[in-house]
């Protein structure tokens, strides 16, 4: 069980991005990472354990809005980093906890290549491929195999979306950003509903 964490409308706070990141750790030993909107998608990934790396937030502090996770690998070995989280594109960035039993059939209808062992590649496929981000959620929902609970955030050029089905995700706004987390770490945060997506658009977007 991984944890994934997560802000919009930032720059954010240090104190609170280390909460949630913190929060999301205990979730994910093997590796940690981060995308982040600076002109562009960038990422930041590697093995290791997040609470022994949380100057490394300091990557995203100028960012309108970023992701990350903390890995508990189950599909796709952790010391090969391109399986860590998130995994990316030149147009979208995911963080996944769950598993996507699926995933050679999501591979397979969409002339899809792997690039990695991880089932959460199945996501950034869909991600990567789905027309807009309003209509990336049901996509999710609907051609991830119901057996996997899953909760995932894709950050865009544009649009940071959240969505999840079983597996909890908390968001709450903190001083006029909006952060999310796998665990509650702040009584500002509640969880979202369950199959129901969350699109934010931040204000510098064209």
């Amino acid at each position: 069980m991984c944890g994934i964490f997560g802000f919009v409308g930032g720059p954010p706070a240090l104190e609170v991005l280390a909460q949630v990141a913190l929060g999301a750790s205990t979730r994910g030993p093997h590796a940690f990472g981060f995308a982040w909107l600076n002109g562009g998608i960038h990422v930041f990934k590697e093995p290791g354990h997040l609470a022994d790396n949380l100057p490394l937030l300091s990557l995203m502090l100028r960012a309108p809005a970023g992701i990350g996770q903390a890995r508990l690998a189950t599909s796709g070995e952790w010391w090969e980093n391109a399986n860590n989280q998130p995994l990316s594109t030149e147009r979208a960035a995911i963080v996944h906890n769950g598993n996507v039993y699926n995933c050679r059939q999501i591979f397979e209808q969409r002339g899809w290549t792997p690039r990695t062992g991880s089932d959460s590649e199945g996501i950034l496929c869909l991600a990567d491929l789905s027309p807009n981000f309003y209509s990336l959620a049901l996509e999710i929902v609907s051609h991830v195999d119901r057996r996997s609970p899953l909760a995932v955030m894709v950050l865009g050029t544009e649009h940071l979306l959240a969505v999840r089905r079983g597996h909890p995700l908390y968001a709450g706004e903190i001083g006029g950003v909006r952060y999310y987390c796998s665990r509650k770490v702040r009584p500002e945060m509640e969880l979202l509903d369950d199959e129901r997506e969350e699109v934010q658009l931040w204000a510098n977007a064209s």
